[in-house]
């Protein structure tokens, strides 16, 4: 008699798991076509709006392309943890290189030093001027038409493995620093810093 309850709860179960599987497959074929449905949908609105605007689309599609190589180019670049790497894309932006990406070599000191500001950090350099060389490595860049607003700089020692952000937030700067001496400010950088909260 035990055996039978047995075997009777144990055949319950395993057709609760045929359910259950069934079940899970089920939304998984709904989540995926949901997501394929929202794809074409946002492809179309795309589409709508560069349509509308008279672009070309055929050429924003080219120019995507263009600028997703050359972000795998740079990213090429600047895989491994050889910071001295980056003294070679001196003139280059920091989007087309992917330093601010987590392929750059700076990726885990700069999370280190900004924790919940690294979104802030990147939105600030939306408009960015290219990698140059004054001393250290270094950076400027703004939220797009927020210049002076919400900016950030950043500074790279490649030989010490050292950084130094400033992050600009409603006029308000704040500096964030790896350990040891302050780094050098090129000139453009004390330019940068000095305008803060002019505009």
């Amino acid at each position: 008699m035990r055996t039978a309850i047995l075997l009777a709860a144990l055949l319950a179960l395993a057709g609760c798991d045929r359910a259950v599987e069934t079940a899970k497959q089920e939304v998984d074929n709904a989540v995926a076509q949901g997501t394929r449905a929202a794809i074409d949908e946002m492809k179309a609105q795309a589409s709508a709006v560069i349509a509308d605007s008279g672009l070309d689309a055929s050429a924003v599609v080219a120019q995507a392309k263009e600028h997703g190589e050359k972000l795998k180019q740079g990213a090429r670049k600047l895989v491994g943890e050889d910071w001295r790497r980056l003294d070679t894309l001196v003139g280059q932006y920091p989007r087309d290189i992917g330093l601010f990406t987590e392929v750059s070599p700076i990726m885990p000191e700069l999370k280190a030093l900004l924790g919940d500001k690294l979104d802030t950090f990147r939105a600030n350099m939306g408009t960015q001027a290219p990698l140059k060389q004054g001393g250290v490595l270094y950076v400027t860049g703004n939220k797009p038409h927020q210049g002076g607003v919400d900016a950030a700089y950043l500074l790279i020692d490649s030989k010490a493995k050292r950084l130094e952000v400033g992050l600009v937030e409603n006029g308000k700067l704040t500096v964030y620093a790896s350990p040891g001496e302050p780094l050098t400010k090129p000139k453009d950088v004390q330019t940068f810093i000095s305008n803060v909260g002019s505009v």
